[in-house]
């Protein structure tokens, strides 16, 4: 069973994402929308918690993660990777590729995917964590301290990470699977607390964003946009994410009552189908990225084919090649790879 507020969170993420990679040349624009990659990992915590099963076989669920995460971007990234390497031989470097296809740094883009494959293979024991701490207290004081505990490591240790590319790798790991897990305990916490507990929680993030935002201005005599923060995400960069991603929860619904129903069919698919949506994204942002045209176009543009070939994708899988199967393993497989 869906959620039309988990869809209608997932829909504006996903948007936001793209939009950032339309490189918007508006300061206050690509401040505001810097918020996506925490409201897809808090909302991914959601859904974990509505459909999770505590007797679940771990390395069977496992296994469903990374055919939904990992095997449809490597389906995409091999055909897109062969298409540009016979249109434009060689632009994309061996070390590149291997990068991509780890979900490192690659040609980009791909870090998110990375980011929901650590906190999903974390997830089970963070459900567990979930159900143990029944106090609502104690839950937070250990996510708050938990939080700081990060926030010193990142600041004392993170340059040395980066200092050679074996512990670039670690921190790859490392320095995204701490601050994810605890937005995704975060959301499969909030599904089941009272809205006032969760405005609560809203203000708190934004008393730290003013407050850290306000530092950082006297320090610097001018705004510091989060994005300066964001790899690793700081408290900084998350404390301003979750106060908008908790506005939008608590107000999602009453948003959702108030689109018509074409709204809501289109918004319905492309949370459905945000992975290959975002996936179809990435060839056109290097198409337009050619051209020299206002970052609003660019994005219309992007979004329009990213959408129209997902569209086509599902119309072909449903109606011209499961009919024609018999195998409803094979059916069932084909769905998660393609229609994610």
């Amino acid at each position: 069973m869906r959620n039309s507020k988990i869809d209608l969170l997932r829909f504006i993420g996903l948007l936001m994402i793209i939009l950032a990679h339309c490189s918007p040349d508006d300061s206050i624009i690509f401040q505001i929308r810097n918020f996506d990659v925490p409201l897809m990992v808090l909302i991914s915590g959601i859904s974990f918690k509505l459909s999770y099963k505590n007797n679940n076989n771990y390395f069977k669920y496992v296994w469903k993660r990374i055919k939904r995460l990992v095997f449809p971007v490597w389906i995409f990234l091999f055909f897109f990777f062969i298409t540009t390497n016979f249109i434009f031989p060689n632009k994309f470097s061996s070390k590149q590729i291997i990068t991509s296809f780890l979900l490192l740094s690659g040609i980009g883009y791909v870090w998110i995917i990375r980011v929901f494959l650590l906190v999903a293979l974390v997830a089970p024991l963070l459900f567990k964590m979930d159900k143990k701490i029944t106090s609502n207290i104690r839950f937070f004081s250990i996510l708050i301290v938990s939080l700081l505990l990060f926030e010193c490591l990142r600041i004392n240790t993170y340059n040395y990470f980066q200092s050679n590319n074996y512990l670039k790798i670690i921190s790859n790991i490392l320095f995204y699977i701490i601050p994810y897990s605890l937005i995704y305990l975060l959301g499969i916490r909030i599904f089941n607390l009272q809205k006032d507990y969760i405005i609560k929680i809203f203000i708190i993030c934004l008393v730290t964003f003013t407050y850290f935002g306000s530092v950082l201005f006297f320090n610097e005599n001018k705004f510091i946009p989060t994005q300066v923060y964001k790899y690793p995400s700081s408290t900084y960069y998350l404390s301003y994410a979750l106060s908008v991603s908790l506005f939008l929860w608590i107000y999602g619904d009453y948003i959702w009552t108030k689109l018509n129903d074409k709204i809501k069919q289109f918004t319905l698919f492309i949370a459905s189908h945000s992975i290959w949506i975002y996936l179809w994204h990435i060839p056109f942002i290097f198409i337009i990225n050619t051209t020299d045209v206002n970052y609003f176009i660019e994005y219309l543009f992007v979004l329009f084919f990213a959408i129209s070939i997902t569209f086509l994708q599902v119309y072909i899988l449903e109606k011209y090649i499961l009919p024609n199967m018999s195998n409803l393993k094979i059916k069932k497989n084909l769905k998660t790879l393609f229609k994610g």
